[in-house]
């Protein structure tokens, strides 16, 4: 192949045929990247985000997700959002969809997939950091000191040495 414009395209096609080539993907990646040609990437993301298993679809959704977000956020938590539905329990998407949505500022949807995410989850440390970024979230965009008090108890509950669930907790104390 004589470039990267050509070499592109080629891999492009192979990819509308066979979706799950990864290696295939994995050099269109860095040609497109390389060419700053990150809608187009987002694209071809895309595409293959609709073909193959429930996991790779959800964690291809979650590539694009990554891929959309220094961009269009907004956009990012809709692909997020498209993956939760393919699979509810993925703890991965659940608390970066949460991390989105609390940078969008759109804290009581936050709070709420942080809670899913505690649910889906097995791991103690997992559940304690999510508790206390329901913490974070309460006190600092809803000034709720008394939920973010009490998710700071629930993240030390979780994890006793969880130490930013013991700083917020120190922090919301005093002034209840």
């Amino acid at each position: 192949v004589r470039d990267d414009a050509m070499a592109g395209r080629c891999l492009e096609e192979v990819l509308a045929i066979e979706p799950e080539a990864e290696t295939d993907f994995e050099v269109l990646q860095v040609i497109l990247r390389a060419r700053n040609e990150d809608d187009r990437l987002a694209q071809v993301m895309r595409r293959r985000a609709a073909a193959g298993t429930l996991p790779k679809r959800r964690d291809r959704l979650l590539a694009l997700a990554e891929l959309v977000y220094a961009r269009d956020p907004v956009e990012a938590a809709a692909v997020l959002a498209e993956a939760v539905k393919l699979d509810p329990t993925s703890v991965t998407v659940l608390l970066r969809l949460a991390e989105v949505e609390t940078d969008l500022g759109r804290s009581a949807e936050a709070i709420a997939t942080y809670r899913l995410a505690i649910a889906a989850s097995s791991d103690p440390k997992t559940v304690s950091a999510a508790w206390a970024r329901i913490g974070d979230v309460a006190e600092r965009a809803l000034a709720d000191g008394e939920q973010a008090v009490e998710a700071y108890r629930n993240a030390l509950l979780a994890a006793p040495d969880e130490l930013a669930a013991l700083a917020g907790l120190a922090r919301g104390l005093p002034r209840q």
